[in-house]
């Protein structure tokens, strides 16, 4: 799939609030685009290893339940702001992308 395409499909998929309104599925799409650009996240996949977990207290990326969020693992579990959740709960994580200027 072309970074177009999985742009296309993510605003699709996660636009939901915005669907009616072109000009900020625009920036989406585009901002998307740029994260890509800037590098790819390296995914831990936790499905294939559990014990693959980021450092304490670190925020990271975490997709579950088909959603991704931010949050940090601590105590053996995933802690976001307005829940928490085991650590079986989340598919996997990455490290938050950062934008540097050149």
């Amino acid at each position: 799939m072309k970074d177009e395409e999985m742009a296309e499909e993510w605003v699709k998929k996660n636009n939901y609030p915005y669907s009616k309104c072109s000009h900020i599925e625009k920036k989406i799409k585009d901002s998307f685009l740029a994260g890509l650009k800037a590098g790819r996240p390296q995914w831990h996949d936790l499905r294939k290893d559990p014990n693959d977990l980021p450092k304490d207290n670190n925020e990271v990326l975490v997709y579950m339940w088909d959603s991704y969020y931010i949050g940090y693992f601590n105590l053996d579990s995933w802690h976001f702001e307005n829940f928490s959740e085991g650590k079986e709960q989340a598919d996997a994580w990455c490290e938050i992308p950062t934008f540097e200027k050149e």
